[in-house]
């Protein structure tokens, strides 16, 4: 707090005062700037972050495809959307790229077990159908 001298009257008065107490004339020190925009703010063009995609779907179509694996995905993909309203946006992501992971490994290795079940399903039959023919 500084003492200013009133315009008016001639006597210190404090510079937050917004009237001399002895005059009552408007001391003018007191007056606000001009507003100025902060300059201590980060340069450059704000960051928006977006929220991960959970990978639910994909998640889902790994239960489905196989019902014990499946799951591990799903426990990755509902944990997206409660770390990211809490704030917790980098463990947010990490659990949405282990569910997306996950579900691709899941999936892919479930279709090669059914693709591999119906290349042996199909040369099964087909050695019992060859069993069965005579050869008279």
């Amino acid at each position: 707090m500084a003492l200013v001298q009133c315009k008016e009257c001639g006597q210190d008065v404090s510079s937050q005062a917004a009237v001399c107490p002895h005059c009552g004339a408007p001391i003018q020190a007191y007056a606000l700037p001009p507003y100025a925009p902060p300059t201590n703010y980060a340069k450059g063009p704000s960051k928006i972050k977006s929220r991960p995609d959970s990978q639910l779907v994909w998640a889902i179509l790994a239960l489905f495809l196989c019902m014990p694996l499946g799951i591990i995905p799903l426990v990755y993909a509902l944990q997206v959307d409660s770390l990211w309203n809490e704030g917790r946006e980098v463990e947010a992501r990490l659990k949405a790229t282990k569910a997306k992971s996950w579900s691709k490994m899941i999936i892919f290795l479930a279709i090669a077990f059914w693709v591999l079940f119906i290349v042996i399903y199909v040369g099964a039959l087909a050695w019992m159908i060859s069993l069965t023919t005579s050869t008279y």
